[in-house]
């Protein structure tokens, strides 16, 4: 515990606790599947945008969003080396995500993981488990891939936000009142409507996902955007 004025962020914490839930999972004698780590993988695909530092006004989001960020950063920066480099260097929050990952021998700072972890949310490339040991114990790290994971939405936030149908979108299904999507929602972003969904602190979200062609051009509008929002185009 650090002593004096800092405070722990919400997200911080609960991100510790989730990773620890993770890696633990097996000696509590919980399968995965059946505790409640897959169900905020459906909460950050739904709430991606509205990121993990706003603990007030959506718990599902923090909890989704700092859970994956946090398996992020483990599958991307030393597993559990890398949680207990972070749980022990005595700093907390983004800085103690900082000075863990100067650690790993990687020149990225809290913002530059954030960032890349946008992109591996899209490509799914946290699946592979990791193995880690700790005194006698032998622990695992889950893979994950956001695509498994699925939500529902109901017909008039379809019509008014989201797209009905992508390619990337081939598992959904059509149910009652609405579709059941699986991967990260895309909000809709037209030639006719350009739809800003709400983007909280540490959020992002996504306006199109598909396939390009020779002669496919992409235009941004930058117009009236805050200098603190970033805009990325992935090809791959």
């Amino acid at each position: 515990m650090n002593e004096g004025a800092d405070v722990y962020e919400t997200w911080y914490t609960e991100m510790m606790s989730q990773l620890a839930e993770d890696i633990l999972i097996s000696y509590l004698g919980i399968k995965y599947e059946d505790s409640f780590l897959p169900g905020r993988m459906s909460w950050c695909n739904l709430y991606h945008n509205l990121g993990f530092y706003d603990w007030n006004n959506n718990e599902s989001a923090g909890y989704g969003n700092a859970y994956l960020f946090g398996s992020y950063l483990a599958h991307s920066y030393g597993g559990i080396d890398f949680i207990r480099a972070l749980a022990q260097c005595g700093k907390i929050n983004e800085e103690a995500v900082t000075f863990a990952l100067k650690q790993t021998g990687k020149n990225d700072d809290f913002y530059t993981a954030f960032y890349k972890w946008g992109k591996s949310v899209l490509d799914g490339s946290l699946e592979n488990e990791i193995e880690g040991n700790a005194g006698n114990y032998d622990f695992t790290l889950h893979g994950i891939n956001v695509w498994d994971y699925s939500y529902n939405v109901n017909r008039s936030s379809i019509a008014l936000n989201y797209y009905g149908y992508t390619e990337n979108y081939e598992k959904s299904e059509v149910i009652a009142g609405g579709w059941l999507f699986y991967g990260p929602l895309i909000f809709k972003n037209t030639d006719t409507n350009y739809f800003r969904a709400s983007l909280g602190r540490g959020g992002f979200y996504i306006t199109n996902m598909g396939t390009v062609k020779y002669g496919d051009f992409i235009r941004a509008c930058t117009e009236n955007t805050s200098n603190s929002i970033r805009m990325f185009v992935y090809f791959k």
